[in-house]
């Protein structure tokens, strides 16, 4: 559609572009000897290319579907299932669809018996991840829970830990700066 500028139409650059090129070619064609009036095949190949219309995928039940709107909610399913990958070597640790609220929320700070401060994440699944170590009940950051140090199962990095209780269900707290 034309733009319009001082109250006269002004053509967009695509349209220039399309209109140049079917005048490109139809000189070719004519200097070859058509005189035609119809346009050529690559003059359509042209005008799709530079100005490409809507396309259309067909369901199984026979009927269609715009492409666009079908790659944006593939996007919108994508994020869901995005990844949580180790920082380090990009291992895929887990996803977020395993985040739970453990003790009324997701992430927790935490300070270790050196001093240094841990913002944890809680999943109920890391796949990713290898518990190693003995199963201690000293310093839990979670009453009545045990845990175990959890790394990344490629690159080993320390990730977080592995909390168990014979209570309540088991769970991962990983370090979220470690994750992407």
């Amino acid at each position: 559609m034309a733009e319009i500028h001082d109250g006269k139409p002004q053509k967009n650059i695509a349209q220039g572009a399309i209109e140049n090129a079917i005048l490109f070619l139809s000189g070719i064609n004519r200097m070859a000897g058509h005189q035609s009036e119809t346009i050529s095949p690559w003059e359509i190949i042209i005008v799709n290319w530079l100005n490409p219309l809507p396309y259309y995928l067909y369901t199984e039940d026979g009927g269609k579907r715009d492409k666009r709107e079908t790659e944006q909610k593939e996007k919108k399913k994508s994020k869901k299932e995005r990844k949580l990958l180790c920082k380090h070597c990009e291992h895929i640790i887990s996803s977020p669809e395993y985040r739970i609220n453990f003790q009324g929320a997701f992430d927790h700070t935490f300070l270790n018996p050196s001093g240094q401060m841990f913002q944890i994440g809680c999943f109920r699944k890391a796949n990713g991840c290898a518990v190693l170590g003995e199963v201690s009940s000293e310093w839990t950051w979670f009453q009545g829970f045990q845990w175990q140090v959890a790394l990344c199962g490629q690159c080993l990095k320390h990730l977080g830990w592995f909390y168990q209780s014979e209570t309540d269900f088991p769970f991962f707290g990983l370090i979220l700066d470690a994750l992407i």
